[in-house]
């Protein structure tokens, strides 16, 4: 993604580059992964002759003991990326391929008001995710982050998330403003004022 974003800003572009490491779950997990993404970059960017690329390094939350040691994390993590379907699976332990055994069931006694995989679990997911910001916003203030939602736009996962197709927090007084994207390793491309994404050789259609 460094050679792509070289070839990028050569031919004229603006690229900002979010590097996400997944399924950590200790601050030294995470600065081992965020030391060799470094190493990587300042590689390539010396390779390409001093020219320097943009770029964070991040972490999706979905494992609950990062969310808990998210004030650590923090410390080398410069965005946090909440992926609420897998954080539902680890918090409350439902497979998302057995769950369907069972829902009807628990939905008919009363023992879940709602299907946690289709309607984020407030309480307990939602939970985790306001003590990861704060923590995480204690530690570095200027923390990015992003919000991504299970279920698609105008479902009920969304509701109180996003309105008027337009990103919105969850809990607004800690978030500030959220991009409504997965950040996993995206280029954030573009040329010009137009904002006319460029072609990148080598670089699969889906990534332009």
């Amino acid at each position: 993604m460094f050679e792509a974003a070289v070839l990028v800003i050569r031919s004229g572009g603006r690229v900002q580059l979010d590097v996400m490491v997944p399924l950590v779950g200790t601050a030294a997990e995470f600065a081992n992964q965020e030391g060799l993404v470094r190493r990587v970059g300042a590689d390539v960017m010396a390779e390409s002759g001093g020219l320097v690329v943009p770029y964070r390094v991040g972490t999706m939350i979905e494992v609950p003991r990062a969310a808990l040691m998210a004030g650590k994390i923090a410390a080398t993590a410069e965005f946090f990326s909440f992926g609420t379907n897998d954080l539902t699976q680890m918090t409350f332990g439902y497979s998302r391929d057995d769950i369907g055994k069972f829902l009807p069931t628990y939905l008919e006694k009363g023992i879940l008001p709602y299907d946690p995989f289709q309607v984020l679990d407030q309480e307990g997911v939602g939970e985790l995710i306001k003590f990861a910001v704060e923590r995480g916003r204690a530690t570095r203030p200027t923390l990015k982050v992003v919000f991504e939602p299970a279920a698609p736009v105008g479902s009920k996962a969304s509701d109180g998330l996003l309105e008027g197709g337009e990103a919105a927090p969850l809990f607004p007084h800690l978030y500030g403003t959220i991009d409504y994207a997965a950040v996993q390793s995206e280029l954030e491309i573009e040329r010009g004022a137009d904002g006319a994404f460029l072609s990148i050789p080598g670089l699969p259609a889906e990534r332009r």
